[in-house]
């Protein structure tokens, strides 16, 4: 009997101390997202996302007063229903009706190589048409906007603002990797996490970015580490990491056809895409 007590007892304090020890664990991408076949029809900037301005990042006064503006035409305009949600997404039209662009600048990856390409105004060039449309599955769109509020005095320099923006381009259907997103945590942690566990101990754990591509066999290659972090003994077990991920079900573009894509994020999880 006593035996059986100490087996339960030493069970629940294993049981406790596993469950409080650090683990990876990674969720899915929390940059927005451009979807492909929305690109293809893209005509001007705010076209690739719905939520294009509510997703554009501008310092926190002009944060306030551009979604201030974009309220109050959102009332005038459109509808009352959300104005008083903090959290309210206006219409990007809420937006363009109280700026005025003055450049747009988007880079973008193609077969892993960044290109820039610059406009005048909302409206995109063909030149930028053709670098969104080839962007690769899984890259990231980085965008900046110039732009100043309908009034303002447009022969000086003063009132000019900046917006930027990361948007991540997927595939009608995204690759998947068996098990989905708990499978992909457990391997890392059995990878790494548990042969390192002395990486959560620490005051300021070492923070590493991944980059891998899931090629059209569904095959993991092109493993990086593009951010190394303060511990080549963790990087190198990230590296091996995602050397022996299983094959992953490829991506799949509108027409059904397999094509790459491209993974990146950080360990341990600070978000992805």
């Amino acid at each position: 009997m006593k035996r059986l007590v100490f087996s339960l007892f030493a069970l629940f304090i294993s049981l406790t101390s596993s469950a409080q020890s650090p683990v990876f664990e990674y969720t899915g991408r929390i940059t927005p997202v451009a979807r492909h076949e929305t690109l293809h029809r893209a005509g001007s900037i705010s076209d690739i996302s719905p939520e294009f301005w509510h997703r554009m990042a501008v310092d926190a006064r002009e944060y306030h007063k551009l979604r201030g503006l974009a309220q109050m035409n959102q009332a005038l305009h459109f509808s009352l229903v959300s104005i008083k949600s903090t959290d309210a997404i206006y219409p990007n039209e809420s937006y363009e009706k109280v700026i005025d662009y003055i450049s747009v600048e988007i880079s973008a990856r193609y077969r892993g190589q960044t290109r820039t390409v610059k406009s005048n105004g909302r409206l995109l060039t063909e030149s930028q048409q053709k670098t969104l449309q080839a962007a690769d599955f899984g890259s990231n769109l980085q965008i900046k906007v110039l732009f100043r509020y309908k009034g303002e005095n447009k022969h000086t320099d003063t009132g000019i603002h900046e917006a930027l923006g990361v948007f991540t381009v997927i595939p009608p259907r995204e690759a998947e990797y068996p098990g989905g997103y708990n499978q992909i945590s457990q391997h890392f942690n059995e990878q790494v996490t548990y042969k390192r566990p002395e990486i959560f101990s620490t005051k300021k754990t070492p923070l590493a970015t991944l980059r891998f591509v899931v090629d059209e066999t569904g095959e993991v290659v092109e493993e990086a580490i593009i951010d190394a972090s303060d511990d080549p003994k963790m990087d190198k077990l990230l590296l091996e990491a995602m050397k022996t991920m299983p094959k992953w079900r490829p991506a799949r573009n509108a027409e059904g056809v397999k094509v790459r894509q491209e993974f990146s994020f950080s360990f341990p999880y600070n978000g992805g895409c």
